[in-house]
């Protein structure tokens, strides 16, 4: 199963086999060089100098490449999820790669209003209050917390885990919201609010 997404990816056979290799750890990074090839004694990470350069630690570990390139496919992961959103409720429905999307602060239909890196206002003082995105289904009178998380296979669980626990409160001062909206009119919070952890592996 862990490869099997390959083969309807449509990449070239070349980027492929690179992603096969980075998979098997067989990649020439510095720890592979030192370890394995034995042709170099240092093995140490070239972006951050502290930790051994394994395939792991590039794609998921090092602290140089966590303002920059991992906050890029963070937020490049994201979106693609906002545009799968969009379709879901008919408010997009040309194509478009997922890489090109550019999700909206607010879009609202009488149906739906979806939130893009949204702070929430709530009365009680929360320091998680502005998730990756918010949906508030107006038919099902739900609101969906959505955060989401990149990380290597052994630590998914952990995340879906830290990422629920994160939103607790969020989702309880959103909870408050919808009971206080069955008396205003003027408010869309739904009554239910449904934590959601979005991980995906870094492969």
């Amino acid at each position: 199963m862990e490869y099997k997404w390959l083969s309807f990816t449509g990449l070239k056979i070349e980027t492929d086999a690179l992603i096969t290799a980075a998979q098997d750890q067989a990649l020439n990074t510095k720890s592979h060089l030192a370890n394995t090839m034995k042709v170099t004694t240092d093995s140490k990470c070239r972006m951050c100098t502290e930790t051994d350069e394994t395939v792991n630690h590039l794609v998921a570990g090092c602290q140089k490449l966590a303002a920059t390139e991992y906050l890029e496919r963070h937020n490049k992961v994201a979106a693609a999820l906002h545009l799968k959103i969009y379709r879901h409720y008919g408010i997009l429905t040309a194509e478009q790669h997922p890489w090109l999307h550019r999700p909206q602060t607010v879009n609202e239909t009488d149906r739906v209003k979806i939130l893009w890196d949204f702070e929430v206002r709530t009365d009680k003082v929360i320091t998680a209050r502005r998730p990756d995105i918010i949906v508030v289904d107006k038919q099902e009178k739900t609101v969906k917390i959505i955060d989401v998380e990149i990380t290597l296979d052994k630590n998914i669980r952990g995340k879906e885990t830290e990422k629920i626990q994160k939103y607790q409160d969020l989702k309880l001062e959103i909870q408050k919201l919808g009971c206080q909206s069955r008396c205003d009119t003027n408010s869309d919070w739904g009554t239910r609010c449904l934590n959601h952890s979005s991980v995906f592996s870094t492969w």
